[in-house]
């Protein structure tokens, strides 16, 4: 439910939301993730959000970020 809103909000200010894409790599410029490479081409964006479950690990240490990601199983 809680995606669904943000999803709903982002639409409503003007935002595009990109799903079933296969991410290969991040594009950083001046330290900000700016972008994407997908198998579908380059897609710029002012904003990106990354929710590419157990590939995220990688694609954020491809752009040099670090972040303690584990997998919860419940």
């Amino acid at each position: 439910m809680l995606v669904q809103t943000w999803a709903r909000q982002v639409r409503r200010t003007g935002g595009r939301i990109r799903t079933t894409r296969r991410v290969l790599s991040l594009l950083v410029e001046g330290g900000r993730v700016t972008g994407a490479c997908t198998e579908e081409g380059t897609i710029l964006a002012g904003h990106v959000v990354l929710a590419a479950g157990p590939e995220s690990d990688a694609l954020l240490r491809q752009a040099g970020v670090a972040l303690p990601l584990t997998n919860a199983h419940r």
